[in-house]
């Protein structure tokens, strides 16, 4: 196990929108971000970014986060490197084709719960003992209460993940981790472009200026 200076920082989703910027933020202000991304090479656009920084530490991860194994794993390289975890910030988050809801059928349904809900299960069962383990571990789901029409298997995985993260969070109140939901304004991310193709984008927030509020919670 190593000696480590550096806070720790597991940040999912790390590749693109908030993920990839909370990185950048994160690596600036000495964190060692342990960044993981479902596409590898998306990743390779993260590591040009954070090799831009004089003091960057990084490791960055493939790894696919609705597969118990892969978290199983995750977590234990871990517990054998360093033993603990200070920050989780779980952006990741998938949408499926959108479709009326009386024709989504159970396919598509169970893929989008499985990485939106059991995804942030998975994470919570894994990796509590090593936010336990840090001196102030915490651990930050972004959410989206976006709803409306085609959206109903983005949308109800949301809020059930939501209630996923409000239960930990009141279990944990007294001894830690201290758990927080991190509700963005809108921004130009691929997973929205989806839902609204052709918006424009100077109505959103950047991802930049919402990571910059995120980092307020730390």
């Amino acid at each position: 196990m190593q000696n480590f200076q550096k806070k720790l920082a597991l940040i999912t989703g790390a590749s693109s929108g908030l993920g990839f910027a909370l990185s950048k933020l994160l690596v600036d202000d000495g964190f060692h971000i342990i960044g993981v991304s479902k596409n590898p090479g998306s990743l390779q656009e993260l590591e040009k970014a954070l090799l831009v920084y004089s003091n960057a530490s990084f490791d960055l991860i493939s790894a696919d986060l609705k597969d118990e194994n892969s978290v199983k794993a995750l977590s234990n390289e871990f517990l054998q490197k360093w033993g603990y975890l200070d920050l989780l910030v779980h952006c990741a988050a998938i949408s499926d084709n959108l479709a009326p809801t009386n024709i989504l059928f159970g396919k598509e349904f169970e893929n989008v719960y499985k990485n939106n809900v059991l995804a942030t299960k998975l994470l919570i069962c894994y990796f509590d003992p090593l936010l336990k383990a840090a001196r102030s571990g915490k651990a930050i789901f972004v959410d989206d209460t976006i709803s409306g029409k085609f959206l109903s298997s983005y949308s109800a995985s949301k809020a059930a993940a939501r209630q996923l993260v409000k239960a930990y969070k009141a279990e944990n109140e007294k001894l830690g981790p201290k758990v927080c939901l991190f509700s963005p304004n809108p921004m130009p991310t691929k997973l929205r472009a989806r839902f609204f193709p052709g918006e424009m984008k100077d109505v959103l927030s950047s991802c930049l200026s919402q990571a910059k509020v995120l980092k307020r919670l730390i």
